[in-house]
């Protein structure tokens, strides 16, 4: 997780995601958090701060996700 990415700042309003792109992070997230329990413990920071934006993710989130 790159740390001079701010993601609480809603600099780029206007670009939230649609409702289909919801679902793709909201999938993806999951997915994360099952390779952390499963093999991955060391990126559980940074997927438990991504997932605090799964209601209202930003680009900017999803593209953290990436």
């Amino acid at each position: 997780m790159d740390p001079n990415v701010n993601l609480d700042e809603e600099e780029d309003e206007g670009k939230d995601m649609d409702k289909r792109g919801l679902v793709t992070y909201a999938t993806a997230i999951g997915s994360l958090m099952y390779a952390t329990l499963a093999t991955h413990p060391d990126i559980t920071y940074a997927v438990q701060r991504l997932a605090q934006f799964t209601k209202n993710p930003w680009l900017k989130h999803w593209t953290a996700v990436k």
